[in-house]
């Protein structure tokens, strides 16, 4: 026998051996999956058909990347999604280290997890040295074959946070815009309180009433933006005070009637004193609403009848 047939043969001896090796652990149920390399050396993957097919159909479809990792974080099996979200062929990120995909300065956090066998954190994957998609990494413990392993989840979260950054900047935005308001609505007031001075004529002073109050309005709005944690979740603050539900009804209709002088002929007004304990300002935006609407939907010469009358106890308003 030559050197070359003693080569070939040890060769031969090696494939069976691993032959071996890979059957008994299908016997023994050890693994679902080989890595093997093809006839052009290049290694490929290739799964075994069993019983839990329709699960490992369901893990490789899901949107989450999904490993499973030996307790020191070596890569036992992943998922197609896995493999995308770290931009590595499949091949390539089987028996690789977790850590290599994640920031290095995070080492401890990851170790610990590994230890506990459970956590979750956020981070970004590190592709090529160089942050990249946001993730939240899920962890927890499982038992394979009498073998403890870990079960990690890569939830892409990096068009939630994008979102969340967008919102942020919006906040910003309008709590700066509103900041910028308050100078000028401060001059008008100022120059309304004069004018309501100067003003002695009926007329004048009917269309300084309708400026203040409508300053008076924008003013509140503009507090509003200023408190955007509010003004987000929705949990306007009212400012309850005595207020008379006629006059502010009367406002708000003088407020719809200076903006367009037709609407004089379609309303029909009636009010009596009926004080309330509410929000002026508010009051006036819900009237504002409720008669523009029932301006918008009365068709031809109807007529907007609005009311205001005590009934007991109560205030009663009619549109």
């Amino acid at each position: 026998m030559n050197h070359v047939d003693s080569l070939d043969l040890d060769e031969l001896r090696a494939r069976l051996t691993e032959a071996e090796g890979n059957l008994q652990a299908i016997y023994s149920g050890e693994i679902d999956a080989l890595l093997l390399s093809d006839e052009k050396g290049e290694r490929r993957v290739y799964t075994l058909r069993s019983a839990d097919a329709p699960y490992r159909a369901l893990v490789e479809r899901m949107q989450e990347g999904a490993a499973t990792l030996s307790v020191t974080g070596d890569i036992v099996y992943c998922n197609q999604r896995f493999a995308d979200l770290v931009r590595t062929p499949l091949e390539h990120v089987f028996g690789a280290s977790i850590g290599k995909f994640l920031p290095p300065d995070e080492g401890e956090i990851l170790r610990a997890m590994l230890q506990h066998g459970s956590g979750r954190y956020q981070t970004h994957l590190m592709l090529n040295g160089r942050d990249s998609t946001e993730v939240q990494v899920t962890l927890s413990s499982i038992v394979l074959n009498d073998v403890e392993h870990r079960t990690l989840i890569l939830s892409d979260i990096s068009s939630l946070a994008r979102a969340q950054r967008e919102s942020r900047s919006k906040d910003e935005f309008l709590a700066m815009l509103a900041h910028e308001l308050r100078n000028p609505l401060g001059a008008i007031q100022g120059a309304v309180h004069a004018l309501a001075l100067m003003n002695h004529e009926p007329m004048e002073q009917r269309a300084t009433g309708i400026i203040k109050r409508q300053v008076t309005h924008m003013a509140r709005l503009v507090d509003d933006l200023l408190d955007v944690g509010r003004a987000v979740t929705g949990k306007i603050v009212l400012k309850r005070a005595p207020v008379n539900l006629a006059e502010a009804v009367r406002g708000s209709v003088a407020a719809l009637v200076s903006g367009n002088p037709n609407h004089l002929k379609r309303i029909e007004l009636t009010t009596e004193p009926a004080w309330v304990s509410g929000d002026a300002v508010r009051l006036e935006q819900i009237v504002g609403n409720l008669v523009s609407n029932a301006l918008k939907f009365t068709r031809g010469d109807g007529v907007v009848r609005v009311s205001v009358a005590r009934a007991g106890d109560d205030a009663l308003l009619r549109v």
